[in-house]
């Protein structure tokens, strides 16, 4: 038999640099969503994206940074409320199309607040509790088959 010696930081997962749990970010794939939770055996990171219905389980070099707001968020600024539109990162630049004023609004992330605060439980599609739903609720049907993580059926 062999010993081995780690340290603290292997035996724990990864989480991306920054990051947290129900905070949004920016992923490899160029898309912003909300860091839903990292499965602490494998470290994967899953990411919803609602503004293009996507669920994504990613490895921690994939999530790229923390932002303050995902594309499809509401935020308040002062000219009022508005919802993200798009992230440049190559300059940091929110564009924000304003409500009741049919205007857009290009701004850093320092200039607005998100409604949201990130750990509130979300009702919908996407939702924490949603994707929970879909994948541990117990059917007592017994009828319909169950659907894996693929959405193929088992």
């Amino acid at each position: 038999f062999a010993t081995a010696y780690l340290q603290k930081d292997y035996l724990s997962c990864r989480i991306a640099k920054g990051c947290h749990e129900g905070y949004p970010v920016l992923t490899s794939l160029g898309v912003s969503g909300t860091l839903e939770s990292v499965e602490p055996t494998t470290g994967i990171h899953l990411v919803t994206v609602p503004s293009c219905h996507m669920v994504c389980y990613l490895r921690p070099e994939d999530v790229v940074r923390p932002l303050k707001a995902a594309v499809g968020e509401d935020v308040l600024s002062a000219f009022g409320e508005g919802k993200i539109q798009k992230f440049r990162e190559e300059d940091e630049t929110y564009e924000i199309a304003l409500k009741g004023w049919k205007g857009t609004l290009y701004a850093k992330g320092e200039t607005f607040d998100r409604v949201a605060n990130g750990m509130e439980e979300r009702e919908g599609s996407f939702g924490m509790r949603w994707i929970l739903r879909y994948f541990f609720s117990s059917d007592d049907k017994g009828s319909e088959s169950q659907r894996s993580r693929s959405n193929s059926i088992a």
